[in-house]
């Protein structure tokens, strides 16, 4: 269909009582056979207005098409609904279809990963995911590499949001007004997920934290404030960052408080 036509429908289908599983099934169609880009981002985007309008079928039909979109071939459309699925995850009904649907995506791109991190938060998961060697690859991953590359992510993201640059590939920045209309609309800027934190969402991974001594070099940098070269400045912005994602749980807290890092 004609993308004008597409935008002038999809507000008018009802996505609740009766008709829900006919306009979620039309919805589908179209964001799935398009071959329109734009309109594929469109309904991705009107998919996150269903989300946040907290439809009750969201999460039954919302979340497998959204799952069905991070597939798709264009990479705008893959981060789109990327970046509605980790809203959406925040809610844990939402996260739990999620998890259910067995989603592909730790290899599609840095936020797909980071998306992929939510799982861990939940016990189900954390269980499966230490009895087949998960956890510990992704322990090991954090600790040697993405703790470091969060910290850049996060100061990237910052300086995107006050600046008139746009990060568009490794290690390239450009001007937005030399990029398209679509980047040139102010970028919110919200602190991503961190693994620690939502390892650190339940008892299991908060005690899993504690018998593997997961904190205690990231306390040592806290403790020992060197901060000599730009190497120790980012070895102490990852510790803190792993640390405070650690502490804004429930059972986090606790753990910190143990160590004597807060009152």
């Amino acid at each position: 269909p004609n993308k004008t036509l597409v935008k002038l429908l999809l507000p008018t289908l009802v996505f609740y009582g009766s008709t829900a599983s006919q306009s979620f099934s039309l919805l589908q169609v179209v964001a799935l056979s398009n071959e329109c880009q734009d309109t594929r981002v469109f309904c991705v985007k009107f998919l996150r207005t269903l989300l946040r309008c907290q439809k009750n079928n969201f999460s039954s039909q919302g979340i497998r098409l959204l799952v069905l979109l991070v597939y798709d071939h264009s990479s705008v459309v893959r981060e789109e609904a990327i970046k509605v699925l980790d809203e959406a995850c925040e809610i844990k009904k939402h996260l739990v279809t999620f998890s259910s649907l067995n989603p592909q995506i730790s290899h599609l791109s840095l936020s797909g990963y980071l998306l992929f991190t939510r799982l861990f938060s939940l016990t189900d998961n954390y269980s499966l995911f230490k009895s087949t060697g998960v956890l510990s690859n992704e322990v090991k991953k954090w600790i040697q590499v993405k703790n470091f590359e969060y910290v850049e992510l996060v100061e990237r993201s910052i300086a995107e949001g006050f600046t008139n640059y746009v990060y568009t590939e490794p290690g390239q920045f450009k001007r937005r007004s030399t990029v398209s209309e679509m980047d040139l609309t102010k970028k919110q800027v919200f602190v991503p997920v961190h693994f620690f934190g939502q390892l650190a969402a339940h008892i299991e991974g908060c005690n899993y934290i504690k018998t593997e001594s997961l904190m205690d070099s990231m306390i040592d940098t806290v403790k020992q404030q060197r901060l000599d070269d730009s190497a120790d400045i980012l070895q102490m912005k990852a510790a803190v960052w792993a640390l405070g994602h650690i502490g804004s749980q429930k059972c986090g807290i606790e753990l910190l408080i143990e160590e004597n890092l807060i009152g």
